[in-house]
């Protein structure tokens, strides 16, 4: 399992500082929680072992020649 992700309120300052982007202070601690969640979850999805898994749907896009 990979470590934690770990995501505060003055990573997030520096984030939008960096994007150009004005998060009220009252909004920081908020935001900065709902970020960490997603990024830990985005951890656990990179973290699954895929190798032997087939999709299960696949699609066969039709093939035509250019004229």
């Amino acid at each position: 399992m990979p470590e934690p992700v770990t995501f505060g309120p003055d990573d997030l300052q520096r984030m939008a500082r960096l994007l150009g982007v004005h998060i009220p202070p009252e909004r920081l601690e908020g935001i900065a929680q709902q970020l960490e969640a997603l990024y830990q979850g985005m951890a656990r999805i990179n973290a699954a072992d895929l190798r032997d898994v087939e999709p299960a749907v696949t699609f066969q896009l039709p093939w035509k020649p250019r004229s």
